[in-house]
């Protein structure tokens, strides 16, 4: 088990401490294991990435959970650019979205990046080959705890909100194979476990 996140700790960027990456398993599905190294340095892919297509501090970014192998890392980079995670109902608020392809309507949004294969759609971006491409460097981002980090439609969590309820949870949280879109599930079934060290199982 990695390094469990301080329970004083105010942000969901704490998850993603780069003291906290080791071997340990952090990801699990039926055919595939992600270490806390490979989830943490990924979430600094992923927001290097999101920065590129123009996400900023409060912006909303639209994650499409279907793959949530894909969309944790996505979660958890735009986290620490201090944007919004926006799943459910909330993702047709946002200006960027990253998608699992096939994407039917990719001009529903002001910027799109299509993960799962290359996007059909010119205007919009190959979320892996973007993400590859960027240098997993640790955000330039100093996130404060009253800012919006997660929305599903219904209500809107701040970064305490979120870790108030990591930090009140019980042991052995159920796990869930998602697509998750409401918060509670997100913070239940992912961000507590993450935040203990221990591993995701999203296996069916």
């Amino acid at each position: 088990m990695t390094t469990p996140v301080d329970t004083a700790a105010t942000t969901v960027a704490a998850i993603c401490a780069r003291s906290r990456r080791s071997s340990s398993p952090a990801l699990r599905t039926v055919d595939r294991t992600v270490s806390y190294h490979t989830l943490i340095t990924d979430s600094y892919r992923a927001g290097n990435a999101l920065r590129y297509l123009g996400v900023d501090i409060g912006d909303a970014v639209a994650v499409d959970t279907a793959d949530p192998l894909r969309a944790i890392p996505i979660m958890l980079g735009a986290a620490q650019l201090g944007a919004i995670c926006a799943i459910g109902g909330a993702m047709r608020q946002a200006a960027v979205a990253v998608l699992q392809a096939p994407v039917a309507e990719p001009d529903t949004y002001a910027r799109t990046a299509v993960y799962g294969a290359p996007p059909s759609a010119p205007t919009a971006v190959h979320w892996e080959a973007t993400m590859w491409s960027e240098n997993p460097a640790i955000h330039p981002v100093s996130v404060q705890h009253e800012w919006p980090v997660l929305a599903d439609g219904e209500r809107t969590w701040t970064h305490a909100e979120v870790m108030r309820r990591v930090a009140a949870a019980a042991a052995g949280q159920p796990a869930g194979t998602g697509p998750f879109e409401t918060g509670g599930p997100v913070i239940d079934a992912i961000l507590t476990p993450l935040a203990r060290g221990q591993c995701v199982d999203l296996t069916p």
